[in-house]
C-alpha cells in the first residue's frame, strides 16, 4: 500500500508515497490522516508491507484511536448500564436539597432537604421485553469484547478528566 521515500540530506522519511501520489508527514493532510487510519486499523504490516514505516506514522498510528469505534463503544457502555429488565428494583427514599434557609445563629446557610419516596420497578415479566433486552446486553457485550484497549483508554479519560 504504503512506502517510504526517504530524504537523503536527513536520513529519515520526510514523505510516504501511495500509487504515485506523494503524502507529506503531516497531520494537517488528509491523504495522511487516511494513512495513520489504515495503519491503525489494518497493522503497520499490511500497510507497509516492505517494513520500512517511518517513525512518526508508527508514533501517530499508535496514538490514534478510531472515533467510530469510540462511538460504538460509548453506545455499548451506554446501554449496559441500563436497567436490567429482570432484576427488581425495590422501593427507596431518596434525600434532596430542595433549598437553603439563613440561619441567624450560625451566620451560615444551611440547606432544606426533602424526603422523596421512591416506588419500586418489578421485574419483566414480558418474554419479548426480555429477550430484546438480553439480546441488547448480548450484542453491546460482543462489541466491548473487541474494542482495542487504546480505544477504551480514551473513553475512560473522557469519562473522567484529569
Amino acid at each position: 500500500m504504503y512506502k517510504s521515500i526517504i530524504n537523503l540530506k536527513l536520513g529519515t522519511a520526510s514523505c510516504v508515497e501511495k500509487n504515485g501520489t506523494i503524502i507529506p508527514l503531516n497531520n494537517q493532510n488528509l491523504f495522511y490522516q487516511q494513512m495513520i487510519h489504515n495503519v491503525a486499523t489494518l497493522g503497520a504490516d499490511v500497510a507497509f508491507p516492505n517494513g520500512d514505516i517511518p517513525d512518526q506514522v508508527a508514533a501517530d498510528a499508535v496514538v490514534y484511536v478510531d472515533i467510530d469505534a469510540l462511538e460504538k463503544y460509548s453506545t455499548a457502555m451506554t446501554r449496559l448500564a441500563k436497567r436490567i429488565v429482570t432484576v427488581e428494583i425495590p422501593a427507596d427514599i431518596k434525600v434532596v436539597t430542595v433549598g437553603y434557609n439563613w440561619n441567624q445563629d450560625t451566620q451560615q446557610s444551611e440547606p432544606v432537604e426533602q424526603e422523596i419516596p421512591v416506588p419500586a420497578i418489578p421485574a419483566e415479566t414480558d418474554e419479548e421485553l426480555i429477550a430484546k433486552d438480553l439480546a441488547e446486553r448480548a450484542q453491546a457485550q460482543a462489541v466491548i469484547d473487541v474494542t482495542p484497549d487504546a480505544v477504551k483508554t480514551a473513553y475512560a479519560k473522557v469519562k473522567t478528566p484529569d
